[in-house]
């Protein structure tokens, strides 16, 4: 049995955390997640145009709707079980987004040999990140398109890659890298 890689382990624990954070506040915790789950795919795509402009967005709207959860009015004082466990669930979903949108967003790169490197090898501490299991999961879901043809996927991990893919991917990174490689 091997060790899990740090990388793993602070992506399990970022998980977590907001999987705790929004069970705690309950039906708030949901709703809040969930707006904050809506607001990734449109932060992903202003990334691709200014990362800095992208950045600052994701703070003030995070920013936003955290404080906008303090004028929401209390359902009551003692939340029914099912709140606490709609929170958990608006969590779930979130850090899920949160961890997927990590997880394919590190760089691509080219080995020696002009190959695809997901993450790129030129990354401080590369090894960290190689030996990751989810980095390994970014891996299939960000280079999908490209191992479709290969025919090892079953027709349900066929249809749960594309969905991811589409959900969490921006564009065709790899041609990006292409056309670096070419200058």
């Amino acid at each position: 049995m091997t060790l899990p890689s740090p990388v793993d382990i602070l992506l399990v624990l970022l998980w977590v955390f907001v999987v705790v954070l929004t069970s705690q506040r309950g039906l708030l915790g949901f709703i809040v997640a969930l707006a904050g789950t809506v607001l990734v795919k449109p932060l992903q795509l202003l990334t691709v145009y200014s990362p800095p402009l992208a950045l600052v967005a994701a703070i003030g709207l995070g920013l936003l709707i955290g404080s906008a959860g303090r004028f929401i009015p209390r359902i009551s004082y003692r939340q029914p079980r099912w709140g606490y466990l709609l929170g958990a669930l608006g969590g779930v979903v979130l850090g899920s987004a949160l961890v997927l949108t990590l997880i394919v967003s590190l760089p691509l790169g080219r080995d020696l040999n002009g190959a695809l490197r997901y993450p790129s090898p030129d990354l401080p501490y590369g090894s960290v990140f190689q030996n990751s299991r989810l980095v390994g999961l970014g891996r299939v879901i960000l280079l999908y398109p490209l191992l479709r043809e290969g025919g090892e996927f079953s027709p349900a991990s066929r249809a749960a890659l594309g969905v991811l893919h589409t959900m969490f991917v921006v564009g065709q990174p790899w041609e990006e890298v292409a056309d670096t490689a070419s200058r």
